[in-house]
């Protein structure tokens, strides 16, 4: 009876893919060997963990989408009237169910929306992160955006938001079009169907049962008053 746990040399044969990622972090850790003056975040760690990090930094597309958003920044300049994104840099983008520790066949955000997560590819090396929602009805991602502009005048930070509409943002709309045929079908068939959305910064964050730092004695009152300004505007939005 054959061995069940039993490989043949095929089987354990790297792929092409893999043997270059291979060949590339032997490199690495070959210069890293070399070099005496490593940095201080790497101490304590073997020349391939260096190198696997530093690979992984200067190849994003062999992380996951999860992992590249954790590491992406805001965009720029994503609500600055009469400035459109250069939607050419989308990289990726993915839907939240995409994202879902759990499989869904949709998620519902709000307002009965849809929402997509988009990665800009930077001359700087970190991808910029982009957030784009999708409503059955104009006027409640006019009421979001109303809603982001009270939040300002209160001292609430938010994302920097703008609304585009198909028929009024005409180049910037075709340019984001063409960009999701080639990297995300889902986001390209929500565009072909929706007429307007809501382009969102990302901003990074995490949920209140994680947050330690900020309810800490020395910044527990300032965190107060925030929490205190974003329920108030919560309850009257």
């Amino acid at each position: 009876m054959a061995d069940p746990l039993a490989a043949t040399k095929e089987m354990l044969r790297l792929s092409p893919r893999d043997q270059r990622w291979h060949e590339s972090t032997d490199e690495m850790a070959s210069l890293i060997q070399e070099d005496e003056t490593m940095s201080p975040c790497f101490e304590g760690m073997t020349s391939t963990e260096v190198s696997s990090i530093l690979m992984r930094t200067l190849c994003p597309a062999s992380l996951t989408f999860r992992e590249r958003l954790a590491r992406a920044i805001p965009a720029k300049d994503v609500g600055a009237p009469g400035v459109p994104l250069d939607w050419s840099r989308l990289a990726a983008a993915e839907t939240t169910e995409a994202l879902a520790e759990e499989a869904a066949s949709k998620v519902e955000i709000n307002s009965g929306g849809y929402v997509f997560f988009g990665l800009l590819s930077s001359t700087f090396g970190l991808e910029e992160a982009v957030v784009l929602k999708f409503c059955n009805n104009r006027y409640l991602l006019q009421s979001e955006q109303m809603a982001a502009e009270l939040a300002r005048h209160l001292g609430v930070p938010g994302p920097a938001s703008r609304i585009l509409l198909k028929q009024h943002d005409v180049a910037e709309w075709q340019e984001l079009t063409q960009a999701a045929a080639k990297k995300c079908p889902a986001l390209l068939e929500m565009l072909e169907k929706k007429v307007s959305m809501l382009l969102l910064q990302y901003v990074p964050g995490k949920s209140l049962d994680h947050e330690e730092e900020a309810f800490l004695p020395p910044n527990l009152p300032s965190a107060c008053k925030a929490l205190g300004k974003l329920f108030t505007l919560d309850s009257g939005c």
